[in-house]
C-alpha cells in the first residue's frame, strides 16, 4: 500500500487554506464537495444563535488545493453536531483545473477491519508545503460502533485526512490524537458514519 501511494500520489486529497494559510486537510467526495473535520470548518465559520446556516467569519478567505485543482469555498452543506462525528460537508467552486479528480472510495458498509490491518493517514501537516499529502503508516487499533483508532502517528494538519485501508480505500477520515492501550495514534470517523451523513446531506 505504501509503494502504490509513492508511485501514484493521489489527486483528490486537499489542502485546506485560511487567508493563504494552511489548516487542515479534506477529500473530494465528488460534485464539487469535499469532506473534512467539524473543527476545520469550526476555524473559518460559525454559527448564530437561532440560525441554522453557518455563516464564514468576516475577513476569511477559503480556498481548497488539491494537486491538480485550486478552488474557492462556495457554501458549507452540513456540519454534524454528534459529539462522535466530527465533520462536516463544503461545496467548492473551481478556480483552476490541470487535471481530472475523482472522488475518494469507501469500502462497503459491511466491512469491518481486523486489529492490525495495516493502514495509512494521509493529509498536510502544517509546515508543510508540498504539492501531494504526506503520508504516516501504522495500523487498525479498534473499529467501534462511530469511530475507528489507529497507530498512525498524526501531527496538527492531518485532521479531515482519510484513513485508508487496502486498495486504497477509506476506512474513516482522522480528526485528532488518540492513545490507545497506551499506544500513540489518532482516531477518526468511521467509513459508516461518514456514509450515512454523505447520504443524508
Amino acid at each position: 500500500m505504501r509503494q502504490n501511494i509513492k508511485k501514484n500520489p493521489p489527486h483528490n486529497i486537499g489542502r485546506i487554506l485560511i487567508n493563504g494559510k494552511s489548516i487542515g486537510t479534506c477529500s473530494f467526495i465528488g460534485h464539487n464537495r469535499v469532506l473534512t473535520c467539524r473543527h476545520i470548518i469550526n476555524e473559518f465559520a460559525s454559527k448564530p444563535i437561532f440560525k441554522k446556516e453557518y455563516k464564514l467569519k468576516e475577513k476569511c478567505k477559503v480556498t481548497v488545493r488539491f494537486p491538480t485543482r485550486q478552488y474557492k469555498l462556495k457554501r458549507i452543506i452540513k456540519v454534524c453536531k454528534n459529539t462522535y462525528w466530527d465533520m462536516g460537508i463544503l461545496e467548492l467552486e473551481l478556480i483552476e483545473a490541470k487535471g481530472p479528480i475523482r472522488p475518494i472510495q469507501f469500502p462497503k458498509e459491511s466491512t469491518i477491519p481486523e486489529q492490525g490491518t495495516p493502514a495509512i493517514v494521509l493529509g498536510y501537516p502544517r509546515g508543510y508545503s508540498g504539492r501531494f499529502p504526506k503520508y504516516m503508516p501504522g495500523k487498525i487499533q479498534e473499529y467501534y460502533k462511530n469511530s475507528v483508532a489507529h497507530s498512525c502517528k498524526t501531527t496538527k494538519g492531518y485532521s479531515g485526512g482519510p484513513i485508508l485501508i487496502k486498495s486504497n480505500q477509506a476506512i474513516g477520515m482522522n480528526f485528532r490524537e488518540f492513545e490507545y492501550n497506551g499506544c500513540p495514534g489518532g482516531i477518526g470517523v468511521n467509513h459508516r458514519a461518514i456514509i450515512k451523513n454523505i447520504k443524508n446531506k
